[in-house]
């Protein structure tokens, strides 16, 4: 793992461009005060979000004053001092959270926080705001803009999220996935974006879309970082990045059967990963996957347009003209899908649960490309072929940013871990992203 120390640290790097280890070690060290990360941060806002719109709310002025108040005492928890951004479907009392869909929900105020709100705040770190979720919250295009192309999608639905993280808004925001929406904007926008296994955060006062498959997690710039933003989340303290340490370390290959799809650059920089991986030590092998695997990608969509027919229907009734003619679409291909086979669906994916330790056997992590290519043009989303099957399956994944496409738009590798195993996964993530680098 990288030691993020403050010998290594580049003297000419604005505040808001420091990892969140970094920025901690600083603040700690009395080389940095939080005002000046939160200013630096803000400034930075201030500058790019005309162009970005990574955001649905920022808190101008009272991030500033948490950050006085965290400047005035002594370090509160893990997270002391750190901005974070909240993605605008976790409830904030202090601020307003619309949902995605401002035009229904507009100034709507929850009375509570969510749990990994008060988590957050009692870990000290500091709520800069919330992030854009896509419309509706949603596989759809919304205001958010790739910030390394703006002409490019940022991906959904936690698009706000890895945009703001990405450039350099903040080191850190809560992200949601049902699908693909951590680690396909994460992918397209150059960042870490780790999907924990299902409920390891609390998922409570937020939007909710399926119950099998809604998953909160981090995007961050480094895979400490991601842990981090997990022990504030969460509140244990076993997700300290000091923690993350790997031996020896195994990596099942796993192309499925969407491999041949992938832009010839997506598959060129997946097999030069193997390459790379290989000629560092690391062991690699070919997965073994059960041909019951081939279908989950199919029937994670007929869970999700099921669930998102049921979650959307007041809002057909009572709000049609205000909805997208593609989620009105995907919702009818929800109602035609019977009882009998959302529940066969759900067995499907029981049953391919409980391979996954055969699958796993001797290995440490499975490789995967991230998507199929990097981000296409601002009216298209993407697809999360290569990601729906670990939300299905709860598994922890994450995308490591190591590559980039022939016009210089990101292309990431992603790492899928044992189911419930995500404190050893992100040690091995943590080293595998090491020896991959940066391109």
């Amino acid at each position: 793992m990288s030691s993020e120390n403050l010998a290594t640290i580049d003297p000419n790097r604005a505040p808001n461009e420091l990892t969140a280890i970094e920025a901690r070690n600083q603040i700690a060290a009395g080389h940095l005060t939080s005002e000046d990360l939160v200013k630096a941060c803000l400034d930075r806002i201030r500058e790019r979000e005309d162009d970005v719109r990574a955001w649905s709310y920022v808190d101008w002025e009272g991030a500033l004053e948490q950050a006085r108040e965290c400047d005035r005492t002594p370090s509160s928890g893990p997270l002391h001092g750190i901005p974070v951004g909240i993605k605008d479907i976790v409830d904030t009392a202090d601020m307003p959270t619309e949902l995605g869909e401002p035009e229904i929900y507009a100034g709507r105020r929850p009375e509570h926080d969510a749990t990994l709100v008060r988590n957050l705040r009692a870990s000290g770190a500091i709520i800069l705001g919330k992030t854009a979720p896509s419309k509706h919250s949603i596989m759809l295009p919304g205001k958010t803009r790739n910030p390394r192309d703006t002409s490019r999608t940022p991906g959904a639905s936690s698009s706000g999220s890895a945009a703001a993280v990405a450039d350099n808004m903040v080191p850190l925001a809560v992200s949601s996935q049902t699908a693909g929406s951590i680690l396909r904007p994460a992918a397209y926008c150059g960042v870490v974006g780790f999907k924990p296994t299902k409920d390891t955060v609390v998922y409570d006062r937020t939007r909710n879309f399926s119950p099998h498959l809604d998953t909160l997690g981090s995007m961050a710039r480094s895979v400490p970082d991601a842990a981090l933003l997990m022990q504030g989340m969460t509140g244990d303290s076993r997700f300290d990045p000091a923690s993350l340490s790997a031996g020896d370390v195994s990596v099942g290959l796993y192309r499925t059967p969407y491999f041949e799809r992938a832009d010839d650059y997506v598959q060129e920089h997946y097999e030069r990963t193997v390459q790379t991986l290989v000629a560092s030590g690391v062991k690699v092998r070919e997965a073994e996957m059960p041909k019951e695997f081939d279908e989950l990608s199919e029937l994670q969509d007929v869970i999700m347009s099921y669930d998102l027919d049921k979650v959307f229907a007041d809002h057909r009734r009572d709000h049609a003209d205000l909805l997208d003619p593609e989620l009105v679409a995907y919702c009818e291909k929800g109602s035609k899908v019977t009882e009998a086979q959302y529940q066969a669906a759900l067995d499907h994916a029981e049953i391919c649960r409980s391979m996954l330790d055969s699958v796993f056997a001797g290995l440490d992590v499975l490789l995967i490309p991230s998507t199929l290519t990097s981000a296409p043009p601002i009216t298209d989303t993407g697809t999360s072929e290569f990601i729906r099957i670990w939300s299905f399956l709860h598994t922890p994944a994450i995308n490591l940013p190591t590559g980039t496409s022939p016009s210089g738009l990101p292309v990431g590798v992603q790492l899928v871990g044992h189911l419930g195993g995500d404190l050893p996964f992100l040690a091995v993530a943590a080293k595998i992203d090491d020896i991959l680098g940066r391109s």
